[in-house]
């Protein structure tokens, strides 16, 4: 079995996520599937559902109300059962412009606001990690919808850790280099 976060980090990690949404007025998220450079390119999706490694590819729907939605490219049934965290895990088959258009119909957001991670400003993709083509079929198919750019939202919440990851990190071997004070500033939930 793989390790896994608890429910009550999940649960953490919703909550926070899911009221910069509310703040910032998007009604879900996109969150792409991508595995380059060591899967760094999708944290953002492993971050919300826990899915990934061993070079699989999750694009992740996650609404600001409702289920979170997990496609990966295959192995969905394997996926389902290897974790707690999303229950509606989908084999998306590297369809992900097709993938988002089918949930976000769903969800009935088709004229909201779709907040998509990785469009640009990452660190190590300036240009972003989101196919274009993806982008254009979700701009096509909802020509009401607004897209933004939540990368930099997605980066700032992600750098701040629990207070359980910040032992994990500094963890036995007593390092030299502990995470800042800044990061660790949110208590985990018992």
């Amino acid at each position: 079995m793989i390790p896994q976060l608890s429910i009550q980090e999940r649960d953490r990690r919703y909550k926070i996520v899911r009221a910069e949404m509310a703040k910032r007025n998007i009604d879900v998220l996109l969150l792409p599937a991508n595995t380059g450079r060591w899967e760094q390119l999708q944290g953002d999706s492993r971050y919300l559902t826990s899915l990934g490694g061993f070079a699989t590819e999750v694009f992740t729907v996650f609404p600001r109300e409702g289920d979170v939605s997990a496609y990966i490219f295959n192995r969905a049934g394997w996926w389902k059962q290897a974790q707690k965290w999303v229950s509606d895990v989908r084999d998306g088959r590297n369809r992900w412009g097709e993938n988002a258009i089918e949930r976000i119909s769903e969800l009935g957001l088709q004229k909201g606001t779709i907040g998509i991670s990785g469009l640009a400003g990452l660190f190590r993709a300036p240009e972003g990690i989101i196919p274009y083509s993806s982008v254009k079929a979700i701009q096509d198919t909802f020509p009401q919808a607004k897209i933004v750019n939540v990368t930099e939202m997605m980066q700032e919440i992600r750098a701040v850790k629990a207070r359980k990851k910040c032992r994990c990190l500094n963890g036995p071997h007593r390092s030299s280099r502990r995470p800042s004070r800044r990061w660790c500033r949110t208590p985990i939930l018992a």
